[in-house]
């Protein structure tokens, strides 16, 4: 299934463009709080955003990754990612947003619709969220939304030049 648009009360979730590079750079994949527990490394130029989101646009007709980009509704502003990727017969969840957009409840909306999505589309049983133990925010998204802890982990970033320890969480249905 091609990547939807998707709607919440204050978002808009679409597929992202490389058109978006240089604000997701400026905004989110480029600053080192923001970055700090992502699965991904803090890119250290545009170039490495647009290479990202060539990827991504590659898999927008896969049946296992969706990569939506969170857009708020009243002004237009791309404010973050989300996303769904099918690993070991499930689907993960994922989600970052600018650091200005943190503690406004834009994750857990988003994150929401992912999976009803998820769900009521793609016929998912469960979701697995994925977090850092030191990334509490995440953590309480995920515990508000219903997951419960399935195991303690330890995982690498893409390019393995960072490891957590961490937890999986997950959500059946």
């Amino acid at each position: 299934m091609r990547t939807p648009v998707l709607e919440t009360e204050r978002l808009i979730l679409r597929p992202l463009a490389v058109s978006d590079a240089q604000h997701i750079f400026d905004s989110w994949t480029s600053c080192p709080v923001v970055t700090q527990y992502m699965i991904f490394d803090q890119h250290e130029n545009v170039q490495e955003t647009i290479d990202w989101l060539t990827f991504e646009q590659a898999n927008y007709d896969n049946d296992h990754v969706y990569t939506f980009g969170l857009v708020l509704k009243e002004t237009g502003e791309l404010i973050g990612s989300g996303g769904l990727s099918w690993e070991d017969d499930c689907f993960y969840i994922g989600y970052i947003l600018s650091q200005n957009n943190w503690y406004k409840g834009f994750a857990k909306e988003a994150a929401s619709r992912m999976i009803e999505f998820a769900k009521n589309d793609l016929g998912a049983s469960k979701i697995i969220g994925r977090h850092a133990n030191g990334n509490a925010g995440s953590e309480k998204i995920l515990h508000n939304l219903g997951f419960e802890f399935y195991k303690d982990i330890t995982f690498s970033s893409f390019g393995n030049k960072k490891t957590f320890d961490g937890k999986l969480q997950v959500l059946n249905f």
